[in-house]
């Protein structure tokens, strides 16, 4: 098998090497010849899909339509127009949460245009509203690893005033079992004491560690929470992945690496449902290894050097036979 090189360049997307947009143009045409010459990953196509959230939303919210899935409402917002005041504002081509304005009253000198436009470097670069969802804040998120398509890795991470906790995931409750969580002991989770965690949060508050590595219930409810969620990853992933390639015309990066954010969010009858808060990937995603640092990430990162390695030969594999 020959061997190659492979070249990383960041995405330009906040302007690291101050290319004014005038010379973005020929930065980026000069960047597809050199594509041609020696590989590159990510392929430059590539970064421009991954760095463009208000395209990745779109994916996300007709691939939910299409199965039925709730999502959190998300707009594009118009330069100057009034913005809304209880939603969460995000800027495209950004990433590890540098440009996200939550709906507080301590952020609320960010949620200006003024503020917005200083924080906006290029003509490629929008702002987008999308609707709070409480349970992100109170259950925390789910932040799924694949490498090659496959799960290699589920830590859940939350932010407890101003204290961010990381933890390695092997154990799930189902779906069923979320929506039924109430005030009583956790091996008292059963069909005797159904209770809608939705409509009782205020009265009956739920810690985020009833959700996280249980350790009772039924082996074949266990199973089924593990098996739901990989599902839901699963399915999201194959849609997206075909999605972005007949967009783009290539093959989509997250076929390399990426980290899929699953969070839980309850529909108006009180049913708990998994979706898609953010997706990161290649050079942006985020290891959290300031949290977690053990011999499962040395998989991962083997893993990941295979893939890589397979995915960038294959690039001058002229036979399908």
């Amino acid at each position: 098998m020959p061997s190659h090189r492979v070249h990383a360049f960041p995405s330009d997307g906040r302007s690291l090497y101050g290319i004014a947009d005038w010379d973005q143009e020929a930065y980026e045409s000069s960047l597809s010849v050199l594509t041609s010459c020696v590989p590159i990953w990510p392929p430059v196509p590539s970064l421009r899909v991954a760095g463009n959230k208000a395209k990745l939303v779109t994916l996300l919210d007709r691939i939910a339509a299409e199965q039925g899935w709730p999502r959190p409402r998300t707009t594009r917002l118009t330069v100057d127009q009034p913005l809304p005041i209880d939603t969460v504002l995000k800027r495209t081509h950004s990433d590890c949460g540098a440009d996200v304005i939550l709906p507080e009253k301590e952020l609320a000198s960010r949620r200006t245009w003024q503020f917005l436009k200083e924080r906006t470097t290029s003509r490629e670069q929008v702002w987008i509203s999308q609707e709070f969802v409480p349970t992100l804040r109170s259950l925390g998120e789910w932040r799924v690893y694949l490498v090659g398509g496959r799960i290699v890795n589920v830590m859940h991470t939350i932010d407890e005033d101003h204290i961010f906790t990381g933890t390695r995931v092997d154990r799930f409750l189902c779906l069923r079992e979320i929506g039924y969580v109430n005030g009583c002991g956790r091996g008292m989770v059963t069909d005797l004491y159904y209770r809608d965690l939705w409509r009782n949060r205020h009265v009956v508050p739920v810690p985020w560690t009833r959700l996280v590595n249980p350790d009772d219930g039924h082996h074949h409810d266990r199973v089924k929470g593990s098996e739901e969620l990989q599902a839901f990853v699963d399915k999201t992933f194959r849609h997206l992945h075909r999605a972005e390639t007949s967009v783009g015309g290539f093959r989509s990066s997250l076929s390399v690496f990426c980290r899929m954010d699953v969070g839980i969010l309850f529909d108006e009858g009180g049913v708990p449902h998994y979706f898609v808060n953010e997706v990161e990937r290649t050079l942006t995603a985020s290891l959290f290894l300031r949290r977690i640092v053990d011999r499962e990430m040395r998989t991962i990162a083997h893993s990941f050097a295979h893939v890589l390695h397979t995915y960038v030969a294959d690039l001058d594999n002229p036979y399908l036979m």
